[in-house]
């Protein structure tokens, strides 16, 4: 993953948060809780994700190396 693709990930996290702040139908607090669980949720994610593509990288570059 390149730094642009995780800037976009977290800007469309940030409009996607301001959105459901201004057309949510439930009291502020609780709307701004489940925001906060789900922006957690999709953090916890992409690090997933991250540390992922991190293994497979390295897995590749040492059987490269072995060559």
């Amino acid at each position: 993953m390149n730094k642009k693709f995780i800037a976009g990930i977290l800007a469309g996290i940030g409009a996607g948060a301001i959105l459901a702040l201004m057309f949510a139908p439930e009291k502020g607090s609780r709307t701004r809780k489940k925001i906060f669980r789900k922006g957690q949720s999709l953090a916890e994610n992409l690090k997933e994700n991250f540390t992922e593509f991190i293994d497979q990288t390295a897995a590749k570059l040492d059987s490269v190396r072995k060559r």
